[in-house]
C-alpha cells in the first residue's frame, strides 16, 4: 500500500511539473513579444534635435466653404486650407536635397483642433523653402487640407436676431515658452461666401479674424500653458422664417382670444372653452419652437415673447371667470367691468408687440453694427499685413508683437514715420465715412481694437 501511495505521488508531481514547464515557456513567449514590440515602439519614436529658445509658427488660412450650421446640434462643418511656416536651422544642410528629407524624423508644431467633433478628410504636404537671403535659415511650410465638424457654443439670448462667431481653435502639444504661433502676415486670410450652402437661413461675413492667446491657468489642472491660435468668422442668422411661420401665428393666436367677448357672460362655458383651446394651441407652437434651437438654461427672445402671449391668453381666461361671477354676483356692474377688461387686456396685447417690436430692431441693429465693427477690424488687419510687408522691404526682421512695440525714437523711426503717413491715408481713404477717434498715436474704432499708427 506504501509503494502504490508513493508512485501515485510521483505521477502528481511529474504532472506538475509539466504543468509549471508549460507556463514556464508560455511566460516566456510573452516576455519575447512584449520585448520585440517594445523594440518597435522604440525604433518608431522620433528624438528631435534640441532647439534653442522659442519657435514662432507663422499660420495663414483659407476657408473654402462653411456649412451645415446646426442651432440645436450647436456644430458647423468647414473646409479650409491651413499653411504654418517656421524657421528650420537642423536643415540648413538639406536645401539642395529637399527630396531626401524624411519628415517623419523632423520637428513640428504638433497642431490639433479642440472644437473638432468629426473630420471627414485630412491631408498634409511638407516642403523646405530655400532661405529669402544667402546665408539665412531655411523655412519649413506645412501644407493642411482640413474638412471636418466643429463644435460651437452658440449664445442664443437673441435669437432669431442673434449674429454668431463660428470659431476654428487651434492649440499645440508643445508649451508657450518653446511655440509661439502668430498670424502670417505675408498673406492675407481669405473666405469664400460664395459657395455657402446655408444662404437661406444665414448671411455669412466676408470677413476672417485671428486671436492668438494662450491657456489659463486652473486649479484642478496641469501648469503648463498653451499657446491658442483662433480662427473666427461669423455669421448672421435670416430671421424672416422665425417671423412668419411663428411670430406672426403667434400674433394670430393670442389676437383670436378676443372672440370670448363675443359670447354672453351668462354663458362662462363657452368662454373659457374659447380661450382654453386657443390657450392649448400655443401649448403645441411652443413645442414646435423647442425643435428649433437647442436645450438652453435660458430664454431665448422668441421665448419671452411666446410666453408673454401665452401670459395674455391666461389672463383673458381669468377674465372669463370673474366676469361670470359678477354677473351673479353684481350683474349691474357687469358692463363697465366687461369695457374696463377690454381696454386693461388690448393695452396688455399691443404693449407686448411694441416691446417686441423694439428689441427687433435694437438686435438687428447691433448686429448690423458689430458686423460693420468686425469688417473694419478685418480690413485693418490687411492694412497691417502691408505695413509688415513693407517694413520687411527695408531689411528688418520683426515678429508680430515687436512689431506693436516698435520704438518711435529708435533707429527704425524713419520707417515706421513713412509706413504710419501711408496707413494713416489708406484708413481715410477707405473708412473716412466712419467715425475714428484720433488720440496718443492711435485710431481706436473699438474699445477691443487699437492700431496705433
Amino acid at each position: 500500500m506504501a509503494t502504490s501511495s508513493l508512485e501515485v505521488d510521483v505521477k502528481k508531481i511529474n504532472e506538475n511539473l509539466k504543468l509549471l514547464a508549460e507556463s514556464i515557456q508560455t511566460l516566456e513567449t510573452k516576455l519575447d513579444a512584449i520585448e520585440t514590440n517594445t523594440r518597435d515602439e522604440i525604433k518608431k519614436m522620433v528624438w528631435f534635435k534640441k532647439r534653442v529658445g522659442s519657435v514662432d509658427v507663422y499660420v495663414r488660412v483659407s476657408i473654402v466653404s462653411v456649412s451645415e450650421i446646426n442651432t440645436v446640434m450647436q456644430q458647423f462643418t468647414c473646409e479650409f486650407y491651413l499653411s504654418m511656416r517656421w524657421e528650420e536651422p537642423n536643415l540648413c544642410e538639406m536645401v539642395n536635397c529637399k527630396d531626401e528629407i524624411n519628415w517623419s524624423d523632423q520637428w513640428e508644431p504638433g497642431i490639433y483642433f479642440v472644437d473638432l467633433v468629426q473630420i471627414e478628410k485630412y491631408e498634409r504636404n511638407e516642403t523646405l523653402c530655400e532661405p529669402k537671403k544667402a546665408g539665412g535659415i531655411p523655412e519649413v511650410m506645412f501644407y493642411y487640407h482640413v474638412r471636418g465638424t466643429f463644435k460651437e457654443v452658440l449664445d442664443i439670448t437673441h435669437f432669431p436676431f442673434d449674429y454668431q462667431p463660428l470659431t476654428l481653435t487651434m492649440t499645440t502639444s508643445w508649451t508657450w515658452d518653446f511655440v509661439n504661433l502668430q498670424k502670417d502676415y505675408e498673406r492675407d486670410d481669405n473666405i469664400r461666401t460664395w459657395n455657402f450652402t446655408g444662404k437661406n437661413e444665414w448671411q455669412l461675413e466676408s470677413h476672417v479674424l485671428t486671436e492668438s492667446i494662450f491657456t489659463e491657468k486652473e486649479p484642478a489642472a496641469s501648469d503648463n500653458i498653451f499657446p491658442i491660435y483662433r480662427i473666427k468668422m461669423h455669421a448672421f442668422r435670416k430671421y424672416a422664417y422665425y417671423i412668419y411661420n411663428v411670430a406672426l401665428i403667434m400674433d394670430f393666436i393670442s389676437a383670436l382670444a378676443f372672440t370670448s367677448y363675443t359670447v354672453e357672460a351668462s354663458n362662462p362655458g363657452e368662454r373659457i372653452q374659447i380661450s382654453l383651446t386657443l390657450f392649448l394651441t400655443s401649448v403645441a407652437l411652443k413645442y414646435v419652437v423647442n425643435s428649433f434651437v437647442p436645450q438652453v438654461p435660458y430664454p431665448t427672445l422668441l421665448d419671452k415673447f411666446i410666453i408673454c402671449c401665452m401670459a395674455f391668453q391666461f389672463l383673458v381666461a381669468v377674465e372669463n371667470g370673474v366676469a361670470a361671477v359678477v354677473h351673479i354676483f353684481y350683474p349691474k356692474s357687469l358692463l363697465m367691468f366687461e369695457r374696463i377688461s377690454f381696454g386693461g387686456l388690448l393695452l396688455i396685447f399691443l404693449l407686448i408687440h411694441i416691446v417686441f417690436c423694439s428689441f427687433w430692431f435694437k438686435y438687428t441693429s447691433k448686429s448690423k453694427h458689430l458686423s460693420r465693427q468686425y469688417e473694419i477690424e478685418y480690413r485693418i488687419e490687411k492694412e497691417r499685413t502691408k505695413d509688415m510687408r513693407e517694413y520687411m522691404k527695408h531689411g528688418k526682421k520683426v515678429s508680430t508683437s515687436q512689431f506693436n512695440e516698435i520704438d518711435q525714437d529708435s533707429d527704425d523711426a524713419a520707417v515706421t514715420k513713412e509706413i504710419s503717413s501711408k496707413r494713416l491715408n489708406r484708413l481715410k481713404k477707405r473708412f473716412g465715412h466712419m467715425k475714428m477717434k484720433r488720440s496718443s498715436g492711435k485710431i481706436i474704432t473699438s474699445s477691443a481694437l487699437q492700431y496705433r499708427i
